[in-house]
């Protein structure tokens, strides 16, 4: 695909999306209402539920309590509970993202452009609010620097983060001091933050209080919290980094597809989908010169969450960031860079 090709592609997927949702706008209003988007989105029904209670008030006087939830609250406040707007505004924005990316990239980008929308938390969230979108978006974003240097991506990368999880912030901000964009990783400033950040992590848990997250889970989860609790928070992160990827198989296992928790379904997608990604990783990891390819990306997916997993929140689309790490990867699509 050259350049001309990847915007029109870009541009008439963006649209027909569009269109699809303007077509369909009063069944995705209902599904909103009455909680079937619990399949395609976590909160969208959350999201509909906190407007109900706020929209008697002003977006001004409900903002500092909304912010904090996400930006998709704010916009449905802005447009008086309609859905539609915020999707056509998270879809835009994911496809500029998407498209820049693209345009920074030199092969395999129809193989990119595919592979990233059979994300499942990509396809689903043209359909239903949510916040993962902007969590893709704004990693997307950051390639885009990574790739061509240009600061207006990093811009636009911290702009998308305000749409999404602030948390977000820390964990760009981890990337970029560990892996400067013209250099080697800096491996002792990796090693002293993942000491700092193990014996942080405890103190941040208790400023935060008891948020009753563990009360009902079992013995995993329960014995990693406890690790993170005795400072060794930099032994639990890679068993936890891999549970979390797989705990959905084991939640369908429990209670099946259909369940209290809708999204069961989708979140099992989402973990075939990290799977499928990190093996091939690994195939390419073992089948590659690791002193001159571009490893330092699939340590960057690894160790990517690192800045924020130690909390107890056990839903691996918190950390779904990484994926277009480990696809870039695969791809090879990303600048080269020593790592030693």
């Amino acid at each position: 695909m050259n350049n001309s090709e990847v915007k029109l592609t870009c541009i008439l997927t963006m649209l027909f999306v569009i269109s699809f949702v303007l077509l369909f706008k009063d069944q995705i209003q209902i599904m909103h209402l009455n909680g079937f988007s619990y399949w395609f989105s976590s909160d969208g029904g959350e999201y509909m539920k906190l407007y109900n209670t706020y929209k008697e008030h002003s977006l001004y006087e409900a903002f500092d309590k909304l912010y904090a939830i996400g930006a998709p609250i704010l916009m449905l406040m802005m447009f008086k509970g309609s859905v539609y707007p915020s999707l056509i505004f998270s879809s835009c924005l994911f496809f500029l993202s998407l498209c820049l990316f693209l345009l920074s990239i030199e092969k395999n980008r129809l193989a990119f452009f595919v592979l990233c929308l059979l994300n499942p938390f990509v396809f689903l969230s043209f359909f239903a609010i949510n916040k993962e979108i902007y969590v893709i978006t704004s990693m997307l974003f950051f390639l885009s620097y990574y790739n061509t240097s240009k600061k207006k991506f990093l811009i636009l990368c911290l702009m998308s983060v305000l749409f999404c999880r602030i948390y977000m912030f820390p964990v760009f901000l981890f990337l970029f001091f560990i892996f400067p964009i013209n250099g080697e990783i800096r491996r002792k400033t990796l090693i002293s933050s993942i000491l700092f950040i193990s014996l942080a992590a405890q103190v941040t848990l208790n400023l935060w209080g008891k948020t009753g997250l563990l009360d009902n889970s079992g013995f995993i989860s329960v014995f990693f919290s406890k690790l993170i609790n005795d400072y060794l928070y930099f032994i639990a992160y890679i068993p936890k980094y891999i549970y979390l990827v797989f705990m959905r198989f084991l939640s369908v296992i429990d209670v099946g597809f259909v369940g209290v928790y809708k999204s069961n379904l989708r979140d099992m997608m989402v973990s075939f989908y990290t799977i499928i990604l990190i093996l091939f990783s690994i195939l390419k990891y073992f089948r590659s010169n690791i002193k001159c390819s571009d490893t330092r990306y699939l340590i960057m997916a690894i160790i990517a969450p690192y800045p924020i997993m130690f909390n107890e929140i056990l839903h691996w689309r918190y950390y779904i960031f990484v994926l277009p790490i480990y696809l870039a990867y695969i791809l090879g699509v990303m600048r080269n860079k020593p790592i030693n």
